[in-house]
Parts: C-alpha cells; sequence; structure tokens
C-alpha cells in the first residue's frame, strides 16, 4: 500500500522500520502464512532500507510480543 514511499526512501538511502497494525482482524491460524506473505511481497518488490517488520496490535498489544520488541527497540537509548 505505501510501498511507492518505501521505495523513495530507498532511492534516497533513508532506513525504515514497518509496522503492520490490526493484526488482531488476521484469523489467528491464518496469521503465520500473513506474515510470511508480507516479508515475501517486501522481497518481491526489492524494498531495500527496511530495518525491522513489526505485526501488531494497538488494540490487543498483550496478544503480539512484536508489540513489546517494537517499544523496546523505540526506546533503546543506546541507539541514540
Amino acid at each position: 500500500e505505501n510501498s511507492s514511499i518505501m521505495k523513495l526512501l530507498d532511492a534516497i538511502g533513508i532506513k525504515y522500520d514497518i509496522v503492520v497494525n490490526k493484526m488482531d482482524r488476521v484469523e489467528e491460524e491464518e496469521r503465520a502464512e500473513f506474515c510470511d506473505q508480507i516479508r515475501k511481497e517486501i522481497a518481491k518488490i526489492g524494498l531495500k532500507s527496511v530495518g525491522h517488520v513489526f505485526f501488531v496490535s494497538a488494540k490487543y498489544p498483550a496478544q503480539f510480543p512484536d508489540w513489546l520488541q517494537m517499544v523496546n527497540y523505540l526506546t533503546d537509548s543506546s541507539k541514540k
């Protein structure tokens, strides 16, 4: 959906992370396949500056471990 913006960021050499929200709307038994599909799409369209890909739900953060990983990553003072 935002691939044209991401390709622009790639072209000018800016690293970025991708946050896939509303994972609670994906059926539990389909989540692993959905995440794999997103990663394959990233590779297929050739995005080069992607740092992390986080799969989260703002509505139910405790259900998705990527939420805590994302918060820790964003608040890590050692990378600043």
